[in-house]
């Protein structure tokens, strides 16, 4: 068993067969690690899920997520072509190492917190307050900014000849390809690399690529034939066991989102420049609008429709940010400007605020202060007695 994730159970020279040893199976992260991996072969390799016989091309992190490959299950790697023994002798160490993940990413998707109720001295308050889970720990309190959610723009663009819908599509691939380098020079550690080196591989993928043009030749605009395709992966995603697997459907919106806005068409996401410390209002915030927020001034996060272990999620936890989710009519729910408080420690939100609950709030946010530094003080003892 490596030290990562994957126990090699047999090499042949065109054939890998392991274990996935990976925590939550084989998601988009290690899925791109593998596809990258391929990119200077010819060569026709495929992952095979042993249990089913299902098979995906492993150039595509969009099908071989949907195969749900769970921690444990025995799968192959295989090759055929001529260069296939070359890809094979690239491939062996990414599967010994587990596909580059580690134990440290995962530890940060934290246990969630139900809010059933509100502590007796707010409720003494009658303060109104909406319950959610919180995925982070802390409290923030600030002005409001509400990220709203966007439609696409119904019949905003008629098909037009196929072929020229075609090269519209082919023309923005490479250029949503080009915007996520640019943001991977600017990324904040590895976590952050990881993912957006994963969104690359899947604006690349050729499984999305043929669904789109196989949408586009059936009859539907180039943006039409991309959200149809978002669709139909979203949907594989959604059936899956695996909460892991359905929470990279923000993902592939996500990715599916550029594209639209790089052809010009829709709606690409909408974006915020933050003035001053703020907690972000939403229903669903993707990971790339989260990464472009100034995360100095990103006070705490309010959400909807955002799921526990979405990367949304990973990277407010690794980001430090107070954040709760599965909040309802989240949007309606706050006034742009006006002060709230996350309370991610209970799993709640409080869209007003009054001198009262600032009081409790402060009273609260001291005392936790001092439990984190009492913590930092043992664990240093702790260090300084096992050296």
């Amino acid at each position: 068993m490596s030290q990562n994730g994957s126990s090699v159970l047999t090499a042949m020279t065109n054939e890998i067969r392991f274990q996935c040893g990976l925590p939550h199976g084989f998601h988009a992260r290690p899925a791109s690690v593998l596809a990258q991996a391929l990119r200077p072969f010819a060569a026709r390799v495929e992952l095979v899920k042993e249990s089913t016989g299902a098979s995906a091309d492993a150039r595509s992190v969009l099908s071989m997520v949907a195969l749900n490959v769970a921690h444990g299950e025995a799968c192959i790697v295989r090759a055929d072509g001529e260069d296939a023994e070359d890809a094979m002798r690239a491939i062996a160490p990414l599967v010994e190492q587990g596909f580059g993940e580690t134990a440290g990413v995962e530890r940060q998707e934290a246990s969630l917190t139900d809010a059933s109720t509100i502590p007796a001295g707010l409720r003494r308050l009658n303060v109104r307050w909406i319950a959610g889970r919180s995925i982070s720990t802390g409290f923030a309190r600030g002005p409001v900014m509400v990220m709203r959610s966007e439609t696409p723009e119904n019949g905003s663009r008629s098909a037009g000849d196929p072929e020229l819908e075609l090269q519209r599509v082919r023309d923005a691939i490479p250029n949503v390809r080009q915007q996520i380098e640019a943001r991977l020079n600017r990324a904040q550690g590895r976590l952050e690399r990881d993912l957006l080196t994963a969104h690359m591989a899947m604006a690349d993928d050729p499984a999305l690529r043929e669904s789109i043009e196989r949408g586009i030749r059936s009859g539907a605009s180039a943006s039409g034939a991309v959200r149809e395709a978002a669709a139909h992966f979203k949907s594989m995603f959604k059936a899956s066991a695996s909460a892991y697997v359905r929470d990279r459907v923000i993902d592939v919106d996500d990715v599916c989102q550029q594209i639209v806005q790089a052809m010009g068409d829709g709606l690409g996401g909408s974006s915020i420049t933050l003035r001053e410390p703020s907690i972000i209002v939403a229903n669903a915030l993707t990971p790339r609008q989260l990464m472009g927020l100034d995360r100095s001034l990103t006070l705490g996060l309010a959400l909807g429709a955002v799921g526990a272990t979405s990367h949304t999620a990973i990277l407010a936890r690794a980001s430090g940010i107070p954040a709760v989710i599965d909040l309802p009519d989240v949007e309606s729910a706050f006034e742009d400007g006006r002060n709230a408080i996350v309370d991610a420690v209970g799993g709640f939100v409080l869209p007003e605020v009054g001198p009262e609950i600032e009081r409790y709030y402060a009273i609260q946010s001291r005392a936790l202060k001092n439990r984190r530094e009492k913590l930092e003080r043992i664990a240093a003892t702790s260090v300084r007695r096992r050296n």
